[in-house]
This record gives structure tokens, C-alpha cells and sequence, in this order.
């Protein structure tokens, strides 16, 4: 298997204007796989080309595409690539059609409550049967029916699809596992891992949003006379957020110490991550953009004990945590994140209050479904339908016109990158985690932070950056230390600044 640090980062060419973003970096590459033709061919063109070749032949071996049987009988029949607008007539994220009509649901009049059953010869509506198998699906967990929970299991996971409807495709990775056809399709994506990465960060805006406005909010945040940043970094995985900025943190200071914070997750994932890799490419960036880079690795379980006494006056922390985002291809434990964010906590506010001023920020990524007010307990079909919601909508933003040839290539970018977030089991344990009060949720009611406000040039920035995807829209939120990413009008990832301010 093909490394993805082959010479550089997959970095989008539309950058920003902005000078402190007008960086020399490597020209694209697709890891040595067309090396020769990408001189002369256009990035997409290029990913095309290598996505037609025979290194995507095993892509639908595990598919049965010869069969013509129905999608309801939960084959793999021949795709039909639907319309947005077509889909909208059956199901639509972020509309009232999850809710509309519950399964379970009766009407007082007295007409309402006569069940009218499908005639013989009757043609029965697929995507809504399959979204109220979905719904009841929630209502049975909540009610504690075993049974039936693995009845609807086993028929959601009959009628799913990879290759149909949003609703099918979500479907089809909630149960992947039942068969392990979804581990298969997985391993055969894992071949074209570093080409998929490159089209899904450039591609899809939620990588470079969050990392831009990060970056533009970490620069923005450095006092004059600094000699060193230093970055504790929680999912620092290729290091692209750190290769987009390396030359602007020359401009305001020559040191920059960069600590990578680990979790479980690498461990799990050792075929997509290198960090002696990642260090190595860093590291050589880092001198021909002139900053003194150093970068070394943490486990979360050690990390207060290796930030103790480090503190300096001459040194400004950055704490940058990002949780959940899709081009990460894994979904970070809410425990860690809140372990993180705790020593975040006590080093900022340790820190101020010996100094007597601002010492650093904590900086929050996320592209996992929020919005649970602290302290409100949800029902599991509550928090269910929440996530349907907001991956359906991730599902249906990956049906661009420019995808629409390469059916492949959607199937590569969902399987590494959305269905490790799609799982029914692991939104049961998220679910467990909310009820118990586990989550980002936490900082916002935190005493010992305040907001740290996101300029109005980060927002025109982020704008800049989405301007021609119709579909995409970025705004402030109620606080102005929050920078929100839609889709249609759904969030699906936001960024959020928070600093400690010393005692009166």
C-alpha cells in the first residue's frame, strides 16, 4: 500500500488572498501514481484519469453489479445516480420529513385512525418505508425491545444500498458491519487512500474551512514580543493545518514548538497515519519557510504532567483540538475531548493568573452533530434522528456535478471518510456519552474561559473560501467567538476560540 507522505500535502489551490496565506508550496502530486501526466493535466483531471485506471478495478469487486434485482431485496443492482431535487420528493435532511410522520403516530379524527394497507398490484414508496424503519428503529432502543431492535436491524440492512438514494447509502453504513461487506469495501478503498484524501479535501470545504479559520484565529491571537508558539495539537494526523501556516508563523515569531497529542485512534488506524512521516515532511517545510520547528509526540494521558512548570512569559499556547471532521476519517472519542480540553483549562488558567495576563488560547473544531443544550437528557431516538440529519446532509453534499461521472471515486471518498462516523453501535455510546454529560458542550459554561472573539476578516476569509459552492454558506454564530459552516441551512462544522482572563 501506497504511503499518503509521498512528497507534500494534498493543499487546495484556491487559497485565500491574504498574504499570510500565500505560501510556496509543493506542486500536487498524487503520491507517484501520475507523477508523469499531472504537469500537464489539471489536479481533477488528474484524479479522474487515476480513478478510470485499473488501481480502481477492485473498487466493485465486491459488488454484484450484474444483477438486475431490486434495490428493496437489498442487492447491489446498478446504480441510479438520482437528482438532488429527485431525492428532496422522497427525503431531504434538514427538512420536517424525519419527524413528519412518525411511525407510531395517530391522528384524533376519527378518519385518521383507519389503517389503509397497500392493495394488491399497489406500488409501495421505498424511501418512505425505509425512513420510518429508521425512526422506528430509534423508538424501539428507547423502549428497550431487543428484538425488535434486530428485526429492524436486519430489514434496514436489507433494503440498504451503497450505491442508491441518500437515505440508502446512510442506511447501508449504520449496519455495515452485519455482513462485513463494509470492511471489504473499506479495504479496497484503503488502496486508493492518498488520491481519495487529496479530491475529498479539495473537493468538500469542511477540512479547509475549520483549519482556515483556525489558523487565521491562532495568527490573529499572538501578542507583539513573542519568542516561541507553542502548539499542543489534539489529531494532528497528515499535518496539513500546520503546513498551511508555517511560513505566516515565521512572520510573528521564529520558534515554533508543535506537540502532537495522541489517542486511541491512531493506534487503531495505523495504516493511514505515520507520524515519523508526517514529522519528517513538517520539519523539512518548516526551514525552507525559515521557523525553528520542533515537534514531538504526547500520549493524553501524560500530557498535564509534560506541560507542568513550562510556562513562560515569552511564549504563547495554542491548545487546537479538532473533533469529527470527515477528511480525519475517524471519530474522536468525546472522553479524550474533554480530557484534552480540561488540561487546556488548568494550563491557561494557571498560566494568567501567575503572569497576570493573557497567555495562550483553545482552539475547537467540530463536524460532529451538536447542539444538545447541557443538562437536557435526550431520548435515544431523539439523538438518533439528530445524526441522520446531519449525515444525511454530509451524504447528500458529496452528489456534486463534478462526482457525477465518477461513481467510484463517491464510493472510495464515503467509505474512508463518512462511514466511520455512520455506525448505529457507536451512536448508542455517544448517545450514553450526551446523557451523562460528556462533550464540548462542557466549555461553553466553563467559569474559567471566555470567549475569545473571530474577526470579521476570519468571516470574509471563510466566505471567500466557499464563495462557489451555491450549497455552503459560513456566519457567526449568537457569540462571536464561533464560526459556523451550513449546508442547505444544516451546521455541519463550526470553530470556536475560548482564553482565560486573569483575576480582578
Amino acid at each position: 500500500m501506497q504511503s499518503f507522505h509521498s512528497s507534500s500535502w494534498p493543499i487546495h489551490d484556491h487559497l485565500p488572498s491574504d498574504p499570510r496565506f500565500d505560501l510556496p508550496f509543493p506542486p500536487f502530486q498524487l503520491g507517484g501514481y501520475l507523477a508523469d501526466e499531472a504537469s500537464s493535466m489539471s489536479e481533477f483531471e488528474a484524479l479522474e484519469a487515476f480513478l478510470h485506471s485499473d488501481h480502481m478495478e477492485g473498487i466493485y469487486d465486491c459488488l454484484d453489479l450484474t444483477t438486475t434485482t431490486s434495490v428493496e431485496t437489498g442487492s447491489f443492482g446498478s446504480p441510479s445516480m438520482q437528482t438532488s431535487s429527485e431525492l428532496a420528493q422522497g427525503w431531504s435532511p434538514g427538512s420536517s420529513l424525519w419527524t413528519d410522520e412518525r411511525p407510531c403516530s395517530v391522528d384524533d379524527s376519527s378518519d385518521s385512525k383507519k389503517l389503509t394497507l397497500p392493495s394488491e398490484g399497489m406500488e409501495v414508496d421505498g424511501a418512505l418505508v425505509l425512513r420510518h424503519l429508521l425512526m422506528a428503529y430509534g423508538d424501539a432502543v428507547d423502549c428497550g425491545q431487543s428484538e425488535l431492535v434486530e428485526v429492524m436491524a436486519k430489514r434496514i440492512a436489507d433494503k440498504s444500498n451503497p450505491l442508491g438514494t441518500v437515505q440508502e447509502r446512510l442506511a447501508y453504513h449504520l449496519f455495515r458491519d452485519r455482513d462485513g461487506e463494509g470492511e471489504y469495501l473499506e479495504q479496497e478503498s484503503l488502496k486508493n487512500y492518498e488520491a481519495a484524501l487529496v479530491a475529498f479535501y479539495q473537493v468538500y470545504p469542511y477540512g479547509r474551512f475549520a483549519h482556515l479559520a483556525a489558523n487565521c484565529a491562532i495568527l490573529e491571537s499572538i501578542p507583539s514580543g513573542i519568542r516561541m508558539l507553542r502548539i499542543i495539537d489534539f489529531g494532528l494526523g497528515e499535518g496539513i493545518q500546520w503546513a498551511l501556516m508555517l511560513e505566516s508563523i515565521g512572520r510573528k515569531c521564529g520558534e515554533l514548538k508543535l506537540t502532537y497529542v495522541t489517542g486511541e485512534e491512531e493506534d487503531s488506524h495505523p495504516q493511514r497515519y505515520n507520524f515519523e512521516q508526517t514529522e519528517r515532511l513538517l520539519l523539512n517545510h518548516g526551514r525552507t519557510c525559515g521557523v525553528k520547528l520542533t515537534v514531538e509526540r504526547v500520549g493524553i494521558e501524560g500530557l498535564a504532567e509534560s506541560l507542568r512548570g513550562t510556562s513562560c512569559a515569552d511564549e504563547w499556547t495554542v491548545f487546537n483540538c479538532m473533533s469529527g471532521l470527515p477528511h480525519a476519517a475517524r471519530d474522536t472519542s468525546r472522553r479524550m475531548v474533554v480530557d484534552f480540553m480540561s488540561v487546556a483549562v488548568e494550563f491557561l488558567w494557571d498560566s494568567v493568573n501567575y503572569f497576570g495576563s493573557r497567555t495562550g488560547i483553545l482552539v475547537l473544531g467540530e463536524g460532529s452533530p451538536s447542539g444538545m443544550p447541557l443538562g437536557h437528557t435526550p431520548s435515544f431516538g431523539d439523538f438518533f434522528e439528530k445524526c441522520l440529519n446531519h449525515y444525511s446532509s454530509l451524504l447528500e453534499s458529496m452528489e456534486t456535478e463534478s462526482l457525477a461521472s465518477l461513481p467510484e471515486a463517491r464510493i472510495a471518498m464515503e467509505s474512508l471518510f463518512i462511514s466511520p462516523f455512520i455506525s448505529a453501535q457507536q451512536w448508542l455510546q455517544r448517545w450514553e456519552e450526551v446523557r451523562a454529560g460528556i462533550g464540548p458542550e462542557l466549555i461553553e459554561n466553563c467559569p474559567a474561559l471566555d470567549g475569545f472573539p473571530i474577526s470579521r476578516s476570519n468571516l470574509m476569509e471563510t466566505r471567500e473560501l466557499i464563495k462557489e459552492k451555491c450549497d455552503f454558506g459560513v456566519r457567526m454564530a449568537e457569540k462571536d467567538n464561533k464560526i459556523v459552516l451550513d449546508y442547505r441551512g444544516n451546521p455541519m462544522a463550526s470553530v470556536s476560540t475560548w482564553d482565560c482572563r486573569p483575576k480582578l
